[in-house]
């Protein structure tokens, strides 16, 4: 099954976990929930990468518009790649200062000034990104799938446990975050565990990694049985 980044670089999109909150704290019997969408296809993808470079350009149409209107989603490139292919994207716009290494490094002289060169690498990475995100692309109704469970059981399972999260962003503007950034709200990444520990008792600044690890199996990032 395809991941979403999200916790530690990813939340999983697996095998259906109960979203009944009280399945998981008093063991009610409950319908199973319904299976997780299928991953999207090659040619969804596409349209997907394509609308998610559309929606940043209109969003950013005033700052170098020269630019954003002359990017469109290409394809996934390697690393290995990555300097000719982006060498040659920046090359287009007048940049090529910037030193682009197989691993994806990038380093480069000019003055920040304007902003102008940051804006050409980053519509330059929007048209080209490495082929490594590819299975962070999940169409609207994985989308959906894993909003619901956040909210329904993530969020309220922690709660219980002892740990207050931020508010969860609206439907919308979670699946605009997952389609824009490949990379899913989770109330994990809004704790501060250093201010809400529960089981330490010797460290005070949150949980200990076996305790934190107690915790993951109890709340589950995402709706997987086995968590990576």
């Amino acid at each position: 099954m395809r991941e979403l980044a999200g916790v530690k670089g990813r939340t999983t999109l697996g095998a259906a976990a109960a979203l009944c909150l009280a399945v998981a704290l008093s063991g009610c019997a409950a319908a199973p929930a319904p299976p997780p969408p299928p991953d999207p296809t090659d040619s969804e993808i596409d349209r997907i990468m394509v609308a998610r470079v559309e929606s940043m350009a209109a969003s950013d149409t005033e700052a170098y518009p020269e630019v954003w209107s002359a990017i469109t989603f290409g394809r996934f490139i390697t690393h290995e790649e990555a300097p000719a292919v982006l060498g040659e994207c920046m090359g287009a716009f007048g940049v090529t200062t910037v030193q682009i290494g197989t691993t994806g490094s990038m380093s480069w002289t000019d003055s920040a000034g304007d902003g102008f060169v940051e804006t050409v690498i980053s519509a330059c990475q929007f048209a080209y990104p490495f082929d490594s995100s590819r299975e962070f692309v999940h169409s609207d109704a994985q989308l959906e799938y894993l909003y619901n469970y956040v909210t329904t059981f993530l969020v309220p399972c922690l709660s219980a446990a002892g740990y207050a999260s931020e508010k969860p962003p609206t439907r919308r503007a979670f699946m605009d975050m997952a389609h824009r950034d490949l990379w899913a709200w989770s109330p994990y990444n809004s704790i501060d565990f250093s201010r809400t520990p529960r089981w330490t008792l010797t460290i005070q600044d949150g949980p200990t990694e076996m305790e934190y690890s107690m915790l993951q199996n109890r709340c589950p990032y995402g709706p997987e049985s086995e968590l990576i």
